[in-house]
């Protein structure tokens, strides 16, 4: 249910079904692909079930609001790039259309 309700207002995965995701995890080697499982409520359940095992919060927010924590993490993770090799290779061709990459084997400073 969580994974159909990604798929609200968003065309391009209309006949995107999970069962498909999960194969294609298996003809890729594995190659995984949070954006296309992980909600942003899933995210801060994630987030805050293991802020909560650690007893500390690592993301600095005003809330537990789904947007804010799945927005921090996003830009925690961005913040952690330092070359390619950090680099999720799921995100690389986002970061390409971004423009945030100039091309596949660098990244631009900014």
């Amino acid at each position: 249910m969580s994974f159909n309700g990604q798929k609200n207002n968003r065309p391009e995965f209309n006949s995107l079904q999970f069962t498909d995701v999960i194969r294609s995890w298996n003809i890729s080697g594995g190659n995984f692909k949070p954006e296309m499982v992980m909600s942003k409520s899933l995210i801060s359940k994630f987030v805050c079930a293991l802020e909560d095992q650690i007893g500390l919060s690592f993301l600095w927010r005003q809330s537990n609001d789904a947007e804010e924590i799945s927005s921090a993490l996003l830009f925690e993770y961005i913040d952690f790039i330092q070359d390619l090799d950090d680099l999720y290779p799921s995100f690389a061709q986002l970061f390409l259309q971004l423009g945030v990459m100039n091309n596949i084997g660098s990244l631009e400073n900014s």
